[in-house]
This record gives C-alpha cells, structure tokens and sequence, in this order.
C-alpha cells in the first residue's frame, strides 16, 4: 500500500510541476495513391463561340475523396481544368467540337492534385451537315437540268439550282455547348501525402 501511495504522490508531482506527458498520437497524414477516381463537375457553362484552344475551365469537386475514412479531397473543393481541343464551326453546316481535361484538384490541406483520365468532349449534331450537302447536290441537280432544258425553261431550275448551291455551300455548322453541371472523371496522376487537417 505505501508503494502505491509513493507511486500516486510521484505521478501527482509530474503532472502539477508540468511536465510534459507525452502521448503517442497515429499517424494524420493521408496517402492518396496514384489512379484514385476524382468525379468532379463543370462550375461554368462552356460554348464554342467564345473560346478558344488553352481556354481555363473552372471545375469543381462533385464527390468527397475518401482514402481509409478519411477526406482527402472534400465535395464543392476548387478544381480547374482546359480545352484541349477544338474546331470551330466552318462552311458546309460542319459543326463546332470541343474537349475539356482536368489539370487538378485542391486537397483539404490546401495543395494541388494533378490529375489525369479520359476527356470530355462533345461535337456538334451531324444533321445540318448533311442537310448542306443535300443542298449542294440539289443545286447541282437543277444546274445540270436548266443547262438541259436550254434557254426556254431552264433559266429558272438553273437560277433555283445557283440559290440551292449556294445556300448548301455557306451554310455555317451549330456551336458546341457544355452546360454547367456537367460531370467529369479523372485520375490523380501520382501518389501525394496529405497532412489531415
């Protein structure tokens, strides 16, 4: 009993003279390995009318990043991204086309994760393009059957067909547009160490 006691007053002295007790806490750091899945959002709505190639894309994170039960990468987390690719609208009714790929994410602890994966990208609809090109072998039609008729009835087809060309021909393709919300996949490109916060 008095062993217990003279252990008791002794741990009691340490504490009041304040000396440090030291306990051995887990390791914080979060591993967020390289191929984990970022599912991340368009924040802004993006149109072919308006930019160009390098364009800056604002993302942000769609779903939180959970490594072990901890967040690495918390859902609405600032992401940004790019047009990688694009082709403008041009004659014959061809159509816009545009990719996006995200560049990163920002982790809780406030550092960048690169990431890489499969682009989004979306092209304009088919329809007018083949519509333009009815057009032109439409005008081309009536051009070869006004010079048939001769001058009697073909100055009109042949003035159709001039009008049925050259609208197929002019003819400008549909503008590509991502709207704001759309959803995204990528993959962080390597391992990194977040400090848990």
């Amino acid at each position: 009993m008095r062993l217990f006691s003279t252990l008791l007053l002794a741990f009691q002295v340490l504490v009041l003279s304040g000396f440090p007790l030291v306990i051995k806490q887990s390791n914080t750091d979060i591993r967020l390995k390289r191929g984990t899945p970022v599912t991340l959002k368009l924040a802004e709505t993006i149109n072919t009318n308006n930019l160009d190639k390098n364009h800056t894309v604002l993302l942000e994170v769609y779903l939180d990043v959970v490594v072990e039960g901890k967040i690495a990468i918390s859902t609405g987390a600032y992401a940004e991204g790019y047009v990688s690719n694009y082709k403008a609208r041009t004659l014959l009714g061809k159509g816009s086309e545009l990719e996006i790929r995200a560049i990163n994410a920002q982790c809780v602890d406030g550092q960048r994760a690169i990431l890489i994966g499969a682009d989004f990208s979306k092209a304009a609809d088919k329809r007018k393009a083949r519509f333009a090109l009815g057009m032109l072998l439409g005008g081309l039609f009536l051009l070869v059957l006004g010079a048939i008729l001769g001058a009697g009835g073909g100055i009109g087809v042949g003035l159709l067909g001039i009008i049925f060309f050259m609208s197929g021909l002019f003819m400008q393709g549909n503008d590509v547009e991502i709207p704001s919300g759309t959803i995204l996949t990528a993959t962080i490109s390597e391992d990194i160490t977040i400090k848990e916060l």
